[in-house]
């Protein structure tokens, strides 16, 4: 029993499917508002109130993306989920302000990467070990983290909203998730919405740092020359996590990444992070033994059946 039929869904087509799966099934499918006859009437009518929910449900859409909008080209923040680190969000006037305390530890963060020649990763374990809580009250920095914060304009004094908008995933892991649009795309610069806040750090220091991931990203080590037949096919055998390939003096392995960046270690029973125990495998070995076997299955379909 359902209290409406746009309660069961707003999608005509959704209704459509679940009253002919509950019909199949032997289930009798009833509303509080309304009589689910079983005559051709009743069935059109009920397809006339799906139509008109689903309709309803975009122009509400339509209605509130406008006036989200509109906020927002008059200064105010709309997108309160995501307030960058140094911020605190002003209810009543609909603004961004500085938090006193974060904002010292984002210009330490600036300061300290444009200064002193470390990567992502070396920040990050410096902050570790000086014991800054990371922008969600935990103890532990991770270098994707920082590299989100270092390049966010916001902190210079503009913060954009409406950037990007949700999109179906190319590859979703959860076939049967209810919000199918669980991936994000960037929209067309021009039609970011810019909204003045606090500037935390100065435009200088800023492009220093651009500059400086820029160079980081040219000369890091993913840059491989090689490229790993198995990359991310391979699979633990002691976590279950992907496997990587990297070279060491010019020999080739895979290494489970939960092994190689202290940033993905598991944490064990002590709460401490641990790298993954799992051995490396020689690159060579593996990928002609993968190669051998996919051809032999190719050539031979015996072996395939078997």
């Amino acid at each position: 029993m359902a209290y409406d039929p746009d309660r069961l869904s707003r999608k005509l087509y959704h209704q459509m499917i679940l009253a002919d799966e509950f019909e199949k099934q032997g289930i009798k499918l009833e509303f509080i508002t309304q009589d689910m006859g079983t005559s051709p009437e009743d069935r059109m009518f009920f397809n006339m109130r799906g139509l008109i929910s689903e309709y309803e449900r975009e122009k509400i859409r339509e209605r509130t993306m406008r006036g989200s909008r509109e906020k927002a080209r008059q200064g105010k923040v709309v997108s309160v989920g995501s307030i960058p680190f140094g911020f605190r969000y002003n209810e009543e006037k609909a603004t961004l302000e500085e938090d006193i305390e974060k904002a010292k530890i984002v210009r330490l963060i600036f300061y300290t990467f444009a200064s002193e020649n470390l990567s992502l990763r070396s920040l990050a374990e410096k902050l570790n070990r000086l014991h800054i809580p990371t922008p969600r009250g935990g103890g532990r920095w991770r270098s994707s983290t920082l590299g989100i914060m270092l390049r966010n304009e916001a902190y210079t004094g503009k913060m954009y909203q409406f950037r990007k908008y949700h999109i179906e995933p190319k590859n979703r892991r959860k076939p049967l998730a209810r919000n199918r649009k669980t991936s994000t795309a960037i929209r067309p610069r021009e039609e970011w919405i810019s909204v003045n806040v606090p500037s935390l750090v100065p435009a200088e220091l800023f492009e220093a740092v651009q500059r400086k991931l820029d160079r980081n990203a040219e000369l890091s080590k993913r840059n491989t020359k090689r490229q790993y037949l198995l990359s991310g096919l391979l699979y633990c055998s002691q976590c279950g996590g992907r496997m990587n390939g990297h070279a060491i003096h010019g020999i080739t392995y895979y290494r489970c990444h939960h092994k190689g960046d202290p940033d993905k270690y598991l944490v064990g029973l002590d709460a401490k992070p641990r790298p993954c125990p799992c051995p490396e495998v020689r690159a060579g070995l593996i990928e002609t033994e993968v190669w051998d076997t996919a051809c032999q299955l190719v050539k031979d379909p015996d072996f395939l059946i078997q």
